[in-house]
C-alpha cells in the first residue's frame, strides 16, 4: 500500500484507488505518441471528483450523489480552505467530462492543452493529504 494510506480509513482508501485508476488511465494516454487528449481530460474529471469525495469521506461526512466539482467543493471547502485557489480550474475542469463527448465537439482546445491532467496531479499531489 502506498505511504500515507495506510492511515486512512478503509472507505476513503477505496475512493483514493478509484481516483488513482483515472489517472493512471489519464497518463498512459497521455504518454502516447500521439495522445487522444479528449479522453485524456475525460478521465482527470472523474479523478478530481473521487479525491474531494475521498476529502469527504475521511472527515465522515455524507459524500452526495453529484458529480460537479464546484458542488462538491462547496462542501469540502470549510475544512480544507486550501483548496479555494483551485476553485477556478476545477469548474473548468467539470466541462472536461461532458463537453467532449459528442461529435464536433472538443473539450481540449487546438493547441492541445494538457491543463485539465496537470491540474488533477495538482489537487492529487501537494492539496490533499493522501501520501
Amino acid at each position: 500500500m502506498p505511504e500515507g494510506l495506510s492511515s486512512l480509513k478503509r472507505a476513503t482508501r477505496s475512493w483514493v484507488r478509484k481516483a488513482e485508476g483515472d489517472i493512471r488511465a489519464a497518463r498512459q494516454l497521455a504518454a502516447a505518441a500521439d495522445p487522444e487528449k479528449d479522453a485524456v481530460a475525460f478521465h482527470c474529471q472523474p479523478a478530481a471528483e473521487k479525491y474531494l469525495k475521498a476529502l469527504l469521506c475521511d472527515l465522515g461526512l455524507h459524500i452526495p450523489h453529484i458529480h460537479e466539482l464546484d458542488d462538491l467543493l462547496v462542501v469540502v471547502l470549510p475544512h480544507y480552505p486550501v483548496l479555494r485557489s483551485l476553485r477556478r480550474f476545477l469548474v473548468g475542469l467539470s466541462r472536461y467530462a461532458v463537453e467532449n463527448r459528442y461529435p464536433g465537439e472538443s473539450a481540449v482546445g487546438a493547441t492541445g492543452d494538457m491543463a485539465p491532467f496537470h491540474l488533477t496531479r495538482c489537487l492529487c499531489s501537494s492539496s490533499c493529504r493522501f501520501g
